[in-house]
């Protein structure tokens, strides 16, 4: 692999780098959809060209919340069937020096491929992170425990279900993983053969009908919730979109041109997510 990149490095044919970068980007892109967690809990909606950033709602009279590239933009009292979600970069450089190709390490590839994959899915869940907080502190009452139990669990669900909602997911961090786990009282809601399930694999299941999804079992830089943080969500459909407005391509760089000496791709995708109904979040922390 890492041959793939000095022949590319030197070959007189300049598109072969850029062709190098489409490939390290389409494997990024699809490794985003199996591990991103934005697309777990929002509708993701490709636009087509000229397409307005135009989300239909099924409720009237709510709150939104959309994301621009300096920050977050509250939708307020909507009134309206559609809203108009803000559209903003997700940008990333993966660069290589030129020592680095020339030493042909047989892991460079796939170290550039992680790295790659790596800033363009934080960047993607912190927006997630960010609306999520903020639609959740709007509507419903954040709720502080001490430690997660049945009840704290019940009662962050009750919050999206007393608003006519049905709760889909909880997004919870990793360390509440442990809680679930110890508790007997968690413990006794599973069947013995999920028990036997979570022993073996470690993967969530779901509880009360709740869908559990945890970043225990990614590495740690790719983690964006804080230790102790957890969030349930509506189900998509009356949550929230994720539009893509451009799928994330690459574009070969070569920063000779300022005195480096280094190559690489600048990655880029252009996405709109909205929070259309801030009733179908809820947030708990531990203190």
């Amino acid at each position: 692999l890492a041959g793939e990149i000095r022949t590319a490095h030197f070959s007189q044919n300049a598109a072969n780098f850029g062709m190098l970068g489409e490939e390290i980007t389409n494997e990024i892109r699809q490794t985003i959809a199996r591990t991103g967690f934005i697309r777990r809990f929002f509708q993701e909606r490709e636009l087509v060209a000229g397409e307005e950033t135009k989300v239909y709602l099924r409720k009237q009279d709510t709150l939104g919340f959309s994301m621009e590239t300096d920050g977050i933009t509250p939708i307020s009292h909507i009134k309206q069937r559609e809203v108009y979600s803000r559209e903003n970069y997700i940008n990333a450089h993966i660069s290589i020096e030129e020592k680095e190709i020339a030493r042909l390490r047989a892991d460079l590839l796939q170290e550039k491929l992680e790295d790659g994959f790596e800033m363009i899915m934080v960047q993607e869940d912190r927006q997630l992170k960010t609306l999520a907080t903020n639609a959740a502190g709007a509507l419903n009452v954040p709720t502080f425990f001490s430690s997660l139990t049945p009840a704290v669990f019940q009662a962050l669900k009750n919050q999206v279900e007393s608003r006519g909602l049905p709760v889909s997911s909880a997004w919870l961090a990793n360390n509440l993983w442990n809680d679930i786990v110890a508790d007997s009282n968690f413990t006794s809601w599973f069947d013995p053969v999920t028990k036997h399930e979570l022993v073996l694999t470690g993967e969530l299941g779901s509880l009360l009908g709740v869908t559990l999804q945890t970043d225990a079992f990614i590495q740690a830089p790719q983690r964006v919730l804080s230790p102790g943080e957890i969030f349930f969500f509506s189900d998509p459909a009356t949550l929230g979109q994720f539009l893509v407005r451009k799928q994330l391509a690459s574009e070969p760089i070569n920063k000779a041109v300022v005195g480096q000496p280094a190559r690489g791709w600048f990655l880029s995708e252009i996405v709109a997510p909205v929070i259309v109904n801030a009733n179908g979040v809820s947030k708990g922390t531990r203190l």
